[in-house]
């Protein structure tokens, strides 16, 4: 084998270290479709997010209201409707606690704190 095969084989080819342009095209294309792909679920993410805290309102809101409609019976005090006070005691606390503990699980949900669950960061 003479120096000049050793030369052929060392040295590369030239232009061996610049992409040529096809695969910097297709590049751009699937960076540019990542990009929709990412804005497309994070439109999704907000109109799911206004949709599911409306509907937790409006779960919340009737349940208040539930809660409010049976104190307003007891209060007036209808022969028909005569509950314990132990009753009303647990009525009163476990509403307390269902609805402050739902409140934090969906504004958990809704709006997380970490910078993993952005994708923007």
């Amino acid at each position: 084998m003479s120096s000049e095969d050793l030369n052929k084989i060392s040295s590369p080819p030239s232009g061996g270290n610049v992409p040529d342009q096809l695969t910097a095209v297709e590049k751009d294309d699937i960076e540019k479709r990542r990009q929709e792909l990412l804005n497309h679920g994070l439109e999704q993410d907000i109109e799911e997010r206004k949709k599911y805290a409306h509907n937790i309102f409006m779960l919340i809101c009737w349940w208040l209201g539930g809660v409010f409609v049976i104190l307003w019976s007891e209060g007036v005090h209808f022969k028909w409707f005569d509950l314990d006070k132990d009753v009303l005691l647990a009525l009163i606390g476990g509403t307390t606690v269902n609805v402050v503990g739902l409140m934090y699980i969906v504004m958990h949900y809704l709006f997380p704190n970490d910078s993993k669950a952005s994708p923007l960061k």
